[in-house]
């Protein structure tokens, strides 16, 4: 379940991160808390879904890979 997790996290985030267009064009027509525009802060995004998110999940894989060692 955790290799799945981890599959969706890194194919969700590599998108998000490398794509050349906006994903929501609501986003250019509301304001935002810092001046960054739409696409960067899409790519933030995908990068905190993509890196942070599977490392949870390699950590926990790894976690029971080690408890089931023992």
């Amino acid at each position: 379940m955790l290799c799945a997790a981890v599959t969706g996290n890194i194919l969700i985030g590599s998108f998000i991160t490398f794509k050349s267009v906006v994903l929501y064009p609501a986003y250019d027509d509301l304001g935002r808390l810092w001046n960054l525009d739409a696409l960067t802060d899409e790519l933030l995004g995908g990068i905190v879904i993509w890196i942070p998110g599977s490392m949870m999940c390699v950590v926990a894989v790894a976690t029971l890979g080690t408890l089931s060692i023992y």
